[in-house]
């Protein structure tokens, strides 16, 4: 599958900006869904800027999860277009809607309303798990693990703390892992957790340490092209 654009967010997020300014103007109870439609632009317009950047983690890493987005897209733009569609009916006398749309039933506000809060949390999931490994993506707690290994990592290598992790990526040694735990303990996780991942530790553990060097070099050559954008000196070439 080809790599990520901004043709895969833009629209999207054009529809939802649109969907704001119709909520200034429709009838009060549609104010509520504001909060969730600015969510989902920010996420949008998020995601768009890391499509515009050949160097951002969403190019250099997830080219793999492309179809995944798809499918989320997909779901995002149907409760779009079902939520325009209440707007515009309930703009309408009784007599139009029932000319234009007969005895045809539409979603309620209500099931609108909360379809809308769970694609903005689908969204927002794939937003911050862009990166992680396959097995960090599929429980919250072991995609924080992650992030806790690879800032390690990451410090250990520059010796900004004592070799733990990178230890135990070369030994069994059960007092070696025992202080990993106590950094992830420390860090948040819970021993219930550790216990339960036991095994998935030392996959996610072996996974960081050899993946490190690349994302940290992404994310720092997304941060400068990112500072370039911000200085208008960035993404001249058109996508």
């Amino acid at each position: 599958m080809s790599d990520f654009s901004t043709d895969d967010f833009h629209a999207a997020g054009q529809l939802v900006s649109n969907l704001l300014s119709s909520t200034r103007t429709a009838p009060k109870k549609f104010l509520d869904l504001q909060t969730n439609l600015q969510s989902l632009r920010q996420l949008l317009n998020e995601l768009e800027l890391q499509a515009k950047n050949p160097f951002s983690i969403l190019r250099q890493r997830c080219q793999d999860r492309r179809r995944e987005w798809l499918g989320i897209l997909d779901s995002v733009g149907n409760t779009l277009c079902d939520i325009q569609d209440n707007m515009k009916r309930a703009s309408m006398s009784a007599w139009t809607r029932w000319f234009r749309y007969g005895g045809r039933k539409r979603a309620s506000l209500k099931t609108l309303k909360r379809e809308l809060r769970l694609e903005v949390g689908d969204v927002e999931k794939f937003v911050r798990s862009l990166g992680l490994s396959p097995l960090g993506r599929q429980d919250p707690v072991l995609g924080r693990m992650e992030r806790v290994l690879l800032e390690e990592v990451r410090e250990e290598r520059t010796g900004e703390r004592s070799m733990a992790v990178l230890a135990a990526h070369e030994t069994n040694d059960p007092v070696v892992w025992r202080e990993v735990n106590q950094i992830l303990i420390r860090r948040g996780v819970g021993e219930e957790d550790l216990w339960r991942h036991d095994a998935r530790l030392k996959q996610l553990l072996h996974w960081v340490v050899k993946n490190e060097p690349d994302i940290t070099a992404v994310l720092e050559m997304q941060d400068e092209d990112f500072e370039k954008v911000g200085s208008g000196r960035g993404y001249d070439r058109k996508e």
